[in-house]
């Protein structure tokens, strides 16, 4: 009898102990602290930017319900918040080349936490060598005459010897009679569609000339940016350029430049070198050398949240004063600045324009809420974000450089601003003795006084590189 009960007895506290496993296991019931069983995705790594949405699946036990899944993607020091709701699941569509970090953090209903390792997944750049491209004519922002046509031919060159597949000269220039193509400073959706399915090019060179002086103080200044030709536009990369004859002349003078051609191909050379490493997978930008030239004032919503994700559009801004096209140059820097972070993305500004056109929005009084409301509509743009400003002074030419303007950042679902800033500057603000600190290129002084910009607006913690697992069947290259 008394082997019967205690047998018995063993038999009801074994069923207890089961019960509580299952029990425990299960987070609606909330028994355990959560858990991160695994953080997985079905494809291996790396892929290419852009061939589609990467899902990330993570799988949890325990736990009060409900329960919060916040996802971050980290890029070299930056850590963004990309997700974060009841979901655990989370669809990944990367725009840049580069190595990348994913984890999952997860709270339940009592406001216990748990995280998974960080997990590395590299992604490719959406085009290579083998991409049909098309080159697009060079867009003139200079105000002055510049010859375009041999600047074009030059960059063209480059490219072609360098192993890039380009779309023949006859071809292009029957493509765009038949469309009736005649602004080259961007593409737009009907006409990336166009050229994918009747010329199979699979992206486009735009390339602006922002400055231009043949004397013999020469100076150039180029963007150039490749876009892929989806039914979304998108831009792949960005960089630009900007050198005078004057950079460094060294002792006497004697390693001053005063031959343009020189200058050209040092500059096309340049922007080459930056393409080249995108394609090879290499998140390539010429930063700046100097401090940055902070705004001389500035509003900032204290409720912006700079590491979630965004859709950001940059229009023209408003030329007060300045000479003819900086309304368009500064636009082209912001557009370069943003691209950089992997958190925003950018619209092509072919297509910022195609829809300013539709709408008949001229921002005669300047940027405006109106345009925001446009362009943050699911109907045409559903931007977040609406970058603009207004233009007073911008000198390259002539003299010392001098850029005046100021930049407004609309949120499109709230209809409000979250940024505004004032920056101007001149090229001799920093000199003290023996023109140490001078800024000779106008195209160098407003790049950092819009990274400076960036630095507020986006700032980038100096995280240490956390240590990464690398999921099951994965490989890193």
């Amino acid at each position: 009898m008394t082997c019967l009960t205690s047998f018995s007895n063993n038999l009801i506290a074994l069923l207890l102990l089961c019960c509580a496993c299952v029990l425990s296991s299960c987070s609606g019931l909330g028994l355990t602290k959560p858990q991160i069983l695994s953080l997985q995705t079905e494809k291996d790594s790396p892929q290419a930017a852009f061939s589609g949405d990467i899902v990330w699946q993570a799988q949890v036990a325990g736990g009060t319900a409900p329960l919060t899944y916040e996802f971050s993607v980290m890029t070299d020091k930056q850590e963004s918040v990309v997700q974060k709701g009841p979901e655990n699941h989370w669809r990944w569509r990367p725009r840049n080349p580069g190595k990348f970090r994913i984890r999952v953090r997860v709270e339940d209903a009592k406001g216990y936490k748990a995280a998974s390792d960080w997990i590395y997944f590299r992604i490719g750049p959406a085009l290579d060598h083998n991409s049909r491209i098309a080159f697009f004519p060079v867009e003139n922002l200079s105000g002055v005459k510049a010859p375009l046509v041999e600047i074009g031919n030059e960059y063209r060159e480059l490219l072609r010897t360098a192993g890039m597949q380009l779309l023949s000269d006859e071809r292009l220039e029957n493509f765009t009679f038949r469309h009736r193509v005649r602004y080259s400073g961007g593409i737009d959706s009907e006409l990336a569609r166009a050229l994918r399915e009747e010329e199979g090019v699979d992206a486009v060179v735009i390339t602006s000339l922002e400055s231009f002086d043949g004397s013999s103080s020469p100076k150039i200044a180029l963007t150039s940016r490749l876009v892929l030709c989806h039914d979304t536009p998108q831009i792949v990369w960005i960089d630009g350029v900007g050198i005078t004859g004057d950079d460094a002349p060294g002792l006497l003078g004697l390693k001053r430049v005063g031959d343009i051609e020189v200058l050209q191909r040092k500059a096309l050379r340049t922007l080459q070198d930056s393409m080249e490493d995108y394609l090879a997978g290499e998140r390539h930008y010429g930063a700046p050398n100097r401090a940055e030239i902070m705004p001389r004032d500035f509003y900032l919503a204290t409720d912006f949240i700079p590491g979630r994700q965004y859709r950001v559009a940059v229009v023209p801004f408003l030329n007060r004063y300045a000479r003819r096209n900086a309304g368009f140059v500064i636009p082209l820097h912001f557009v370069r600045l943003l691209h950089r972070h992997a958190n925003l993305e950018v619209v092509e500004p072919g297509v910022v324009r195609q829809q300013l056109l539709k709408y008949r929005l001229i921002m005669q009084a300047g940027p405006s809420l109106a345009v925001a409301d446009v362009l943050a509509s699911d109907s045409t743009i559903a931007a977040d974000l609406i970058l603009s400003g207004y233009v007073f002074d911008y000198q390259d030419q002539f003299g010392t450089p001098k850029i005046d303007f100021s930049t407004r950042l609309f949120s499109g679902s709230r209809r409000q601003i979250v940024w505004w800033s004032r920056s101007y500057a001149n090229g001799d603000d920093g000199v003290y003795f023996y023109d140490f600190g001078r800024y000779r290129s106008t195209h160098v002084m407003l790049q950092e006084m819009v990274q400076a910009i960036g630095d507020l607006l986006f700032p980038q913690e100096n995280y240490q590189p956390p240590s990464a697992v690398e999921p099951s069947g994965f490989s890193i290259h």
